[in-house]
C-alpha cells in the first residue's frame, strides 16, 4: 500500500515537473519574443521606414494621447478623443457619414477611428514602404487608414469666414481635400469650391458627402488624369489650370506629404488671379541628414528641402496674417 502510494506520488511529482518546465519553456519564448521585438525595434530600419514619423507639431487634431510604437510616438486616439472630435461643429456630422459609407460596425468603426494597432496610417506607411516618390504618391493614392484619419480634421472657420468671403475669391480650389470638410463648409456657405485628392478612398467618401448633403450645383471633382495629361497621374497639371482663373486655393496639411513641394506652390501661384489667395498649413518633416543627402525624402512628412515657404511662394506672393497657424498669401501681381 505504501509502495502504491510511493510510486503514484513519484508519478505525480514527475508529472508536476514536467508541467512547471513546460510553462518555464514557455515563459522564456514570450521573453525571448519581447527582448528580440525590442532590439529589431532599435535595429536601423530601411530609408522610408525609419523616418516614417510625424513631426511633434504635425497633426491638426490637437492634443492627442502619445503612445510609443516602433520608431517613435505614432498618435492614437482614445475613445473620448474620438467622441469629442467627432462632435466638433465644423465637420458637420462627418463621422455618422463616414460610417454610415463604410457600413462596419460600432466597434470596426471604433478601432480604426482610434488608430488602434494596424489600423495608424503610419503603420500602413511602414507597411508598404514606399522608397520612390512615385510609389509614396501611390502609397496616399491607395491608403485606406488615412480616411478615418483625416474625417476629424476640424475646419479653421475663422480664417476661412475671414479671407473667404465673396465671389472674387472663387471658385476655391480645395487641393488634397482629405475627406471634404473644407469644400463641405464653404459649399453650404455658398461657395463654388472644386475638390481634389489623389486619395481613391477619400475622394469616394467625398464624393458621397456632396450627394447626402445635395451640394453637387456647387462641388467640382478635378481629377489628376486629365486629356491634357495625356490621361497619365499627374497631380500638379491635372487640377491646377495655371491661367489665373482659380480664386483662392486651399492647401492644408498637404504640401508637407510632397517632395519638392516648391514646385506645386509655383503651379498653384499661376492658377489664381491678383488678388486671389493661397491659404495653407505645411508642418513640414526635420531636414535630411547628411548621411541621407542623395536619398529621396519618403517620410509621410517630408522636409522643405531648404526651400522656405516664402521663397516657394516668390515675389508675386505676400504673406498676410504673420504668425498664424494658417498662413494666408495674397497674389499681388501677374508674371
Amino acid at each position: 500500500m505504501n509502495h502504491g502510494m510511493r510510486k503514484n506520488g513519484d508519478k505525480n511529482g514527475r508529472g508536476g515537473l514536467l508541467s512547471w518546465v513546460g510553462k518555464t519553456k514557455n515563459l522564456i519564448y514570450v521573453l525571448l519574443s519581447v527582448v528580440l521585438v525590442a532590439v529589431l525595434a532599435r535595429v536601423q530600419l530601411p530609408r522610408g521606414q525609419r523616418d516614417a514619423r510625424s513631426p511633434e507639431a504635425a497633426d491638426i487634431c490637437r492634443e492627442v494621447t502619445l503612445t510609443a510604437r516602433g520608431q517613435g510616438g505614432r498618435q492614437e486616439l482614445s475613445a473620448w478623443n474620438v467622441s469629442r472630435y467627432c462632435e466638433d461643429i465644423t465637420i458637420d456630422g462627418a463621422c455618422e457619414e463616414l460610417k454610415d459609407f463604410t457600413g462596419l460596425t460600432d466597434d470596426e468603426f471604433q478601432k480604426r477611428m482610434e488608430r488602434r494597432g494596424r489600423f495608424h496610417f503610419e503603420g500602413e506607411h511602414m507597411f508598404w514602404n514606399p522608397g520612390s516618390k512615385t510609389e509614396l504618391a501611390w502609397y496616399y493614392s491607395s491608403s485606406v487608414d488615412y480616411l478615418f484619419g483625416n474625417v476629424v480634421h476640424r475646419v479653421n472657420t475663422g480664417v476661412l469666414d475671414r479671407f473667404l468671403k465673396h465671389e472674387t475669391h472663387e471658385p476655391v480650389l480645395d487641393y488634397s481635400g482629405g475627406t471634404g470638410n473644407n469644400a463641405i463648409y464653404l459649399a453650404k456657405k455658398g461657395l463654388r469650391v472644386q475638390y481634389f485628392g489623389i486619395g481613391m478612398a477619400e475622394k469616394a467618401f467625398a464624393r458621397y458627402r456632396v450627394e447626402r448633403n445635395g451640394l453637387q450645383d456647387l462641388v467640382e471633382f478635378k481629377e489628376p488624369y486629365t486629356r491634357r495629361t495625356g490621361y497619365t497621374f499627374d497631380p500638379i497639371n491635372g487640377p491646377l489650370p495655371q491661367d489665373g482663373s482659380l480664386g483662392s486655393i486651399l492647401a492644408t496639411d498637404v504640401l508637407e506629404h510632397i517632395p519638392n513641394y516648391h514646385k506645386v506652390v509655383e503651379k498653384m501661384v499661376d492658377s489664381i488671379r491678383v488678388g486671389g489667395v493661397i491659404i495653407e498649413h505645411s508642418p513640414f518633416g526635420s531636414e535630411q541628414e547628411s548621411s541621407d543627402q542623395g536619398e529621396p525624402d519618403v517620410r509621410i512628412h517630408v522636409s522643405t528641402g531648404g526651400i522656405s515657404m516664402e521663397e516657394a511662394m516668390g515675389p508675386r506672393m505676400k504673406k498676410l496674417n504673420s504668425g498664424s497657424y494658417m498662413n494666408v498669401w495674397v497674389k499681388m501681381m501677374s508674371k
